[in-house]
């Protein structure tokens, strides 16, 4: 009981200093980068909770592919301050908790307030990565907020398609997640779809896997990458997010 105190003191104390349930209005985040980082249902109008895919317990389910962003030039273009990084992250997850607090109402508590999270490392290449050094602390933040603010809310990470050259990266970053939240994480590699969602629908029916990696769903017209609900969306546009990463290193200047 004592541990589970002062993890809400802590908890309460990091969200009051960052203005965290108010994120969502007071901080505005660059077009370009939101554009490029996430996918188009966070920044359309409309109603979000319709696009989510839901695990098999009904949580809302994000699929995010993280092995092609690059990096790199992000942190060229915000010069090099991973707090600006961090905030897109805590900005997202703000909205995320909002969408679950929306779900528990509409559901009268049917739902629980719990997100699984699927990230697609296809696509990982080390020349696209920050220097090891700022990974790693931007690592430890990360997972230092996400453990004191967001304990609850995750319900299971399932990373797939995971490169072995990944495994490196991964040995130094494992050691970062406090044991309750690395209790909640699977990893496994590549293969062929029909593979990959093996590793994905012990938590999330096919029906709600998009087809890119194996499973039934599909996005508006039919789309197997279900990119309106998928991010990021720089990565899979026709130039590749060049010109979104363009605007930002523009803008650094």
């Amino acid at each position: 009981i004592p541990e589970m105190v002062e993890m809400i003191k802590e908890s309460l104390t990091w969200r009051t200093e960052f203005g965290a349930d108010d994120f969502p209005d007071t901080y505005h985040p660059p077009d370009w980068m939101v554009k490029y980082l996430w996918s188009p249902m966070f920044w359309e109008t409309g109603d979000r909770l319709s696009h989510y895919p839901r695990d098999k317990k009904g949580h809302m389910t994000l699929f995010w592919r993280g092995g092609v962003v690059d990096w790199k030039t992000l942190h060229n273009a915000v010069h090099g301050d991973t707090n600006v990084l961090m905030k897109q992250i805590v900005w997202i997850f703000e909205l995320v908790r909002r969408d679950l607090e929306r779900l528990h109402e509409q559901t009268k508590g049917k739902v629980p307030s719990y997100v699984t999270v699927v990230y697609d490392l296809e696509g990982f290449v080390y020349s696209s990565q920050m220097p090891v050094s700022v990974t790693v602390a931007f690592a430890k933040e990360f997972f230092r907020i996400l453990n004191v603010s967001y304990p609850e809310t995750i319900y299971r990470i399932v990373i797939v398609r995971a490169p072995w050259l990944f495994n490196s990266l991964w040995s130094i970053l494992k050691p970062l997640i406090p044991p309750e939240l690395l209790e909640k994480i699977s990893m496994s590699g590549g293969g062929k779809p029909s593979k990959v969602v093996q590793n994905i629908t012990p938590q999330v029916p096919a029906d709600q896997v998009p087809k890119f990696l194996g499973g039934e769903l599909t996005g508006p017209g039919g789309d197997p990458e279900c990119h309106y609900a998928v991010g990021p969306a720089g990565p899979f546009s026709k130039d590749k997010g060049k010109a979104l990463l363009a605007q930002g290193l523009a803008a650094s200047k």
